[in-house]
């Protein structure tokens, strides 16, 4: 599914350029499905829309912006914005990573391994990689293995 804070006629181009056909994309949610806070001006996604039972073991965000992921934080992998830049790579290098997410039973317990603060998941550093498994706390990885 996708989650965006765009407005339909603007997203459903970009989600069928990305999709290509496949159908990949079971359920598309815009900014009409959004939470919106009129004393600061923002859209939050409330990630229950995507299973009503609020069972968010299977559901992860990736945003640019914490607010949108602000009522669901655990299940957040934030993400540098991106700016009509052609070398940006931050969403490829994250593809390994979610590839192996897919396999786990609880998102948030592995999301939960990042080390928190500035720098979590690459955060505010350009050239950092999202992937940067060193940003996981790698003692509590081990105990739970």
């Amino acid at each position: 599914m996708v989650f965006t804070a765009s407005l339909q006629p603007y997203g459903d181009p970009v989600i069928e350029k990305l999709d290509r056909g496949r159908g990949m994309f079971k359920a598309r949610y815009f900014r009409d499905s959004c939470s919106f806070d009129p004393n600061r001006g923002i859209f939050m996604k409330d990630l229950t829309i995507c299973e009503p039972d609020g069972d968010l073991a299977k559901v992860m965000i990736l945003d640019n912006s914490p607010s949108a992921y602000e009522l669901q934080p655990a299940n957040a992998i934030p993400i540098l914005s991106w700016f009509d830049n052609p070398f940006d790579n931050e969403l490829l290098n994250l593809l390994p990573f979610l590839e192996a997410l897919r396999h786990t039973e609880d998102v948030t317990s592995v999301l939960s391994l990042r080390k928190r603060g500035p720098g979590a998941f690459g955060v505010g550093q350009q050239n950092a990689s999202h992937l940067d498994l060193r940003r996981f706390d790698t003692a509590r990885l081990s105990k739970q293995s």
